[in-house]
């Protein structure tokens, strides 16, 4: 019975890591450990079991509880500091925000710059805002067309929302200028009747 549980507890830890790191759920990896937890105290047991029997080595038991009560703890420890990150909204992954850098230095040439970037998690999901600064001369349906483009561009777990912000500071590349956006746009077979319809 103790084996079958091992077995069954093995093949449910590997499920939920599996599904779990896909997700990116807390609550997921939690259950993993869980069943880890579960996993490693059937195993135990049956270990110092066969130790006792074949050299009755009696303190064997202590030792392996010991080593059991340990990661368990350590168990415990990794899922409160994973869920504290989320709560207080910490960092995102360098990857990810690696992924969010390159799309905007992709279409960087066409807007003067960006600011207030803010990302925070939930879960598998990543949401996303900041500011861009656009030239002064691009008409809110325009601005909002470009910013669509660099939205949907990014990664599948990544929800970005962009501010779009007029500048009139004259421009020294003037590939940011509105010609450069508006020949984007056409070279994306963006519509604009789209935008000023909305």
């Amino acid at each position: 019975v103790m084996c079958i549980s091992i077995v069954v507890s093995l093949i449910i830890t590997i499920m939920l890591r599996t599904t779990a790191k896909r997700e990116g759920s807390i609550a997921l990896h939690a259950d993993a450990a869980h069943y880890a937890m579960d996993l490693l105290t059937n195993s135990g047991v049956l270990l110092a079991l066969l130790i006792i029997k074949f050299t009755g080595m009696v303190w064997v038991d202590s030792v392996i509880a010991i080593i059991m009560a340990v990661y368990i703890m350590y168990s415990a420890f990794k899922i409160h500091v994973n869920a504290l990150r989320i709560i207080l909204d910490a960092r995102i992954p360098d990857e990810d925000l690696k992924a969010i850098t390159s799309v905007l230095d992709k279409y960087a040439p066409y807007f003067k710059n960006y600011h207030r970037l803010r990302a925070r998690t939930d879960g598998y999901m990543i949401f996303v805002d900041l500011h861009l600064l656009l030239s002064g001369d691009l008409t809110l349906s325009e601005a909002h067309a470009f910013c669509d483009i660099i939205e949907h561009e990014m990664p599948q777990n990544i929800d970005l929302t962009i501010h779009p912000e007029s500048s009139d500071i004259e421009c020294v590349d003037k590939s940011s200028s509105r010609a450069a956006v508006l020949q984007l746009l056409e070279a994306k077979g963006i519509h604009l009747d789209h935008y000023n319809q909305a």
